[in-house]
């Protein structure tokens, strides 16, 4: 399952390599169409859905953990990371392509997509049909116990404390 980021990216670098005249690196805004000439990240942009932004603002949509950082950090970041060792991939529209699809590949891996089958086979003990519902519920308890956290757990006593208070009606 690919993120809409990674297709971007990759629709981004296909365009590019059917279209190397359509690739100039100082256009600095996403293209209106298709048969306009854009940039690396504003190929991007256009085929993650984004219109009339700056690279700026496509950088932040790239990587919105980092929305907060200086654009210029962000830019210098994405273009070290295209450059690969490679700093002519601006002028080469194919090279920027295969840029484009590794940088893909690193910030943005393919995630397989796990069949149904599978997920209902994992689910199987906890079928309420095969189990009592409070053996499915305990075994689902015993399982999760591990992954909860300490946050989690004050969580629900804090909820537990609250929902126990008498409502202003009942006084």
């Amino acid at each position: 399952m690919n993120s809409p980021m990674r297709e971007a990216f990759l629709k981004a670098a296909d365009h590019i390599e059917r279209h190397p005249s359509r690739f100039d690196f100082l256009r600095v805004r996403v293209p209106v169409s298709p048969r306009d000439c854009g940039c690396a990240l504003g190929w991007v942009g256009y085929f993650y859905g984004l219109r009339d932004c700056s690279f700026g603002e496509i950088l932040r949509y790239i990587h919105p953990e980092r929305a907060n950082s200086d654009w210029s950090g962000l830019d210098r970041a994405f273009y070290n990371a295209m450059a690969g060792g490679r700093h002519y991939w601006q002028q080469d529209a194919a090279l920027c392509a295969q840029r484009l699809r590794a940088y893909a590949d690193q910030h943005f891996p393919f995630i397989p997509e796990v069949p149904k089958e599978t997920i209902a086979e994992m689910l199987r003990p906890f079928r309420t049909d095969t189990l009592p519902v409070w053996a499915a519920l305990r075994d689902r308890e015993a399982i999760y116990a591990d992954a909860r956290s300490r946050a989690y757990g004050n969580f629900r006593r804090g909820l537990a404390r609250i929902l126990a208070r008498p409502t202003k009606e009942a006084v």
